[in-house]
């Protein structure tokens, strides 16, 4: 795993490096990456291999108008999209059946609890584009997300669907930004 050190803005590059190295390493099967900017999907796309861009609107910034243009766009050079919702949240109550308890709550809290937000948001798209039938489960997606408007985290996934999304890998953390001593 590489930590990212620098501001955000510098850590794009760094991070487009190490993506770049596991493609040619471990040549994913489907590229998942989360933005709330189009021109990011770009600097993720490569020949081969599926790419599915993943927007998370901001609230009132996001124009359904502009997204639409977008997704064309997207779409005519083979570059999948969808928008995001935030599924690790509503997840809770799925679980009882596989615990045998009447708490799911606390076990997805408790297993989410010590990632960060950067490294849920990779699990909430490898995982949402399972559920929407874009990728089979347990294929290997290399997702790409971040906690702000620019993407800081790689993983390496095999996800699962919503319901079983605890049964999801995540095979290796590819990068990551430094958060601090622990």
């Amino acid at each position: 795993m590489v930590y990212l050190l620098d501001p955000a803005k510098a850590l794009l590059p760094q991070l487009q490096r190490e993506v770049e190295k596991e493609v040619k390493q471990n040549r994913p099967e489907y590229i998942v990456v989360t933005t709330t900017q189009a021109d990011i999907a770009h600097q993720f796309s490569f020949p081969d291999i599926t790419t599915i861009v993943v927007f998370f609107p901001d609230g009132e910034e996001f124009d359904s108008e502009q997204y639409h243009k977008v997704k064309e766009k997207l779409e005519s050079e083979n570059i999948q999209t969808l928008i995001g919702e935030h599924i690790i949240d509503s997840l809770y109550h799925s679980r009882s059946g596989k615990f045998r308890t009447l708490f799911p709550a606390e076990i997805m809290a408790a297993t989410t609890a010590g990632l960060s937000a950067s490294i849920k948001r990779c699990i909430e798209s490898a995982v949402l584009v399972v559920d929407r039938k874009l990728v089979p489960p347990r294929s290997r997606v290399l997702a790409v997300a971040g906690s702000n408007k620019l993407p800081d985290t790689a993983l390496l996934i095999e996800p699962k669907e919503s319901r079983n999304m605890l049964d999801s890998k995540i095979l290796k953390i590819i990068c990551h930004p430094y958060q601090g001593d622990f």
